[in-house]
This record gives C-alpha cells, sequence and structure tokens, in this order.
C-alpha cells in the first residue's frame, strides 16, 4: 500500500540495501515519520534490484538511478539520508544539493537507528513479559480502549469462554459480551466503561453476559482506568 502523498516536507533515502529496506519495513520510523509530518517518498539506487529499491517499488514509492532527480521541485523533498556508505556519493550531494535540503550522512543517522533498534526490542520485550503475567493470571482479564475496542485478553477468559483470539481481540466488548452490533445505550444495559469515565474512577458491577453457546451468566466485572500524561484514558483493565 503506497504511502500517503502530501505537498509538505519529504524524505529521501539515497542507498538501497538492507538498511534501507529495514528503515521502510520498521513501524516505529512509519510512527516518526507522522510525528514529523514527514513520509518517505522516494529511494535512490544505481542497483534497481536492491532490497530498498525492490521493497519501494511494491510501496509505490518513487525510485530513481541518480540522487541528482531529487532536487527537482515538484519532489518536496526536504531531506536527504545517505545510507550508501560510499563517501564520494555523500560529498557530491553536499555540493550539488539546492540549499533547502537537508543532509543526514549515514554515519549519523546509524546512531540514530541504533537508538529506534533499542527501543523496539525493549518494547516487545516488556509486551512479552506483559502477555506472561496477563496469561498467568487466573481471573479473566480483558484489555478495551476508550472507543471499547478489545485489544487484549488473557488466555483464561478465553478458554473458559471458549473463545480463540480471533473472535475476540478486535472486536466490541458488546459485540462479545452481549452479542449486539450498538453500544449499551445505559437504559436497557448500563455500561460499566461510560461510569468511569462520568466518574473518573474505578467501578465494580454486577453484569450479564452470553457465553459462546448464547447462554445467560451473571459475573461481576470490575473496570481500572489507565491514564495518560494529558489526563485523558488511554485503556481500560478489566478483571472479571
Amino acid at each position: 500500500m503506497p504511502y500517503p502523498k502530501s505537498p509538505g516536507f519529504k524524505i529521501a533515502l539515497v542507498g538501497g540495501g538492507n538498511l534501507c529496506r529495514e528503515v521502510l519495513e520498521k513501524t516505529t520510523f512509519k510512527n516518526l515519520r507522522e510525528e514529523l509530518l514527514a513520509p518517505i517518498t522516494a529511494i535512490v539506487d544505481t542497483d534497481l534490484t536492491s532490497p530498498g529499491m525492490t521493497l519501494a517499488k511494491e510501496l509505490g514509492l518513487l525510485t530513481y538511478s541518480d540522487y541528482h532527480s531529487l532536487y527537482e521541485p515538484q519532489h518536496h523533498i526536504g531531506l536527504i539520508i545517505v545510507l550508501s556508505p560510499e563517501k564520494h556519493i555523500l560529498e557530491d550531494i553536499l555540493d550539488t544539493r539546492p540549499s533547502h535540503i537537508r543532509i543526514l550522512a549515514r554515519s549519523v543517522f546509524e546512531l540514530f537507528w541504533k537508538t529506534i533498534r533499542m527501543e523496539t526490542r525493549l518494547l516487545r520485550e516488556r509486551s512479552e513479559e506483559l502477555s506472561t503475567i496477563l496469561n498467568g493470571i487466573q481471573d479473566f482479564i480483558l484489555v478495551i480502549t476508550p472507543n471499547l475496542d478489545i485489544i487484549d485478553a488473557n488466555e483464561s477468559f478465553l478458554k473458559q469462554m471458549g473463545y480463540v483470539r480471533e473472535d475476540v481481540i478486535g472486536r466490541k466488548c458488546y459485540e462479545v459480551f452481549q452479542k449486539v452490533d450498538h453500544q449499551c445505550n445505559d437504559v436497557d444495559i448500563v455500561c460499566p466503561l461510560n461510569e468511569v469515565i462520568r466518574n473518573k474512577r474505578s467501578s465494580q458491577k454486577i453484569m450479564t453476559r452470553f457465553d459462546q453457546n448464547g447462554e445467560l451468566r451473571y459475573f461481576e466485572l470490575n473496570i481500572h482506568p489507565v491514564w495518560e500524561s494529558d489526563g485523558k484514558i488511554s485503556k481500560f483493565i478489566a478483571p472479571i
């Protein structure tokens, strides 16, 4: 799927080797592009079959064999990251680039990228640790977003409810618990999530739910909000 195109500041990569491909593949860099409002839109390499060039074509990015093509104003390139290890390429780009285009050398970028790799590894390790903890808890545990999407569930919940992860993750809580296609309206069914948002504190309710066989059951639901630094709720933890 092509990256979105915009008329503003854009980034080009010169050098289509393995590092280029890794940069294009990493979600962390995609998030950084969104924060900077600066998508990667062009890749340059004389080897049109290099790993980065191959992926760039699949993503619908611009590909060139000559980096001088990046200087054309219609491309709106504001930053060229030189991933090629060849020193003469960096020197020529520094000599020939338009004054408005900034340059980031491979040696500098590698320091930045090393940090990104480390953060990605730590995030993955923390996620694995959290999954281990959640799955070790015998009580049912669900993690629900403010948009009522279930984004995690432990093995106890899945096993006892007769679900597999694909039945639950990514679905709305009311679809799983109440077997309906609309949000609870606080008239027929009081939504404890709304109560947490309204009162800004945890909530405990006796609720009904339908199991996988469609049988009505009663359960105690505890909702605990997780707060962001700006005071908004980022997610709900629901031990059942």
